[in-house]
């Protein structure tokens, strides 16, 4: 819960600069066309390693859900929706 939270701020304070600077920008078209400030690009880079080190383990359990379908499966009446569940 604590890095979803820690990935959240990040993204909002993402969304900040890169408003800010379309708002003092003179020319929009150019700030979508240019290279990102290093701020802007760490700023991401933070953002994609906390999120994928959040989701490991929700992957992981989601696996595991699938393989324990694969290996029961006269346990469920449906197993493909069993299957598909974890999705």
């Amino acid at each position: 819960m604590m890095h979803s939270g820690i990935t959240f701020l990040f993204q909002i304070f993402l969304c900040m600069i890169i408003f800010i600077q379309m708002w003092t920008s003179q020319q929009y078209y150019q700030v979508l066309a240019y290279r990102a400030p290093t701020k802007i690009i760490m700023c991401r880079y933070i953002c994609a390693i906390i999120l994928h080190l959040t989701l490991v383990d929700e992957l992981a359990q989601k696996m595991d859900m699938m393989k324990f379908v694969c290996n029961h499966p006269y346990k469920f009446k449906a197993s493909f929706w069993a299957f598909l569940a974890p999705f």
